[in-house]
């Protein structure tokens, strides 16, 4: 995989290109380009050097803010495991800023620019959308209950793979 375009939008503080690059490279690097979303075993199988490399371009282009590992390391503090708590994973999206006034945002009401909330950023990965063909881009607030799983799931599944891969 080449990760050259992430890192010139990483380094351009270019964070909304740089989040859509993070996903289409996901994606490829999964073969998954042609569905436009992941499975677990998609998320259980990504390698763990691929993930390292994206991971690190996020946290030297934010200076430590931006990052798949700090948004584990969040979750984990908030006593975050492979299982869901519906507790902490409100607390979660409160603290990544994925969450206002206790209402999940959509995809467009992100913050884009280094100003967003500590582990705010990748977050494009987890547009249900294209999961369950809903039109606009949400995070979870619908009321699509194999949304909200699909969403909750896919996280606590990346969070498992960081720590398997000691990330």
């Amino acid at each position: 995989m080449n990760y050259t375009r992430l890192r010139d939008l990483l380094a351009a503080g270019k964070w909304k290109e740089a989040d859509k690059e993070t996903t289409r490279a996901m994606l490829q690097a999964a073969k998954r380009e042609k569905e436009g979303w992941f499975r677990d075993e998609d998320i259980e199988n990504f390698s763990c050097e691929d993930l390292g490399i994206i991971d690190r371009l996020w946290l030297s282009a934010s200076k430590g803010k931006f990052g798949f590992s700090v948004q584990r390391e969040i979750y984990e503090s908030l006593g975050g495991t492979r299982n869901y708590v519906r507790v902490v994973w409100d607390k979660f999206g409160d603290r990544v800023g994925w969450r206002k006034g206790g209402s999940w945002l959509y995809i467009s009401d992100l913050t884009y620019s280094a100003e967003a909330p500590k582990a705010h950023l990748p977050a494009y990965w987890t547009d249900m959308r294209r999961l369950v063909g809903i039109e606009e881009g949400w995070m979870s607030g619908s009321t699509d209950h194999r949304s909200i799983q699909a969403l909750r799931q896919g996280t606590l599944s990346l969070v498992q793979k960081l720590v398997t891969c000691r990330i």
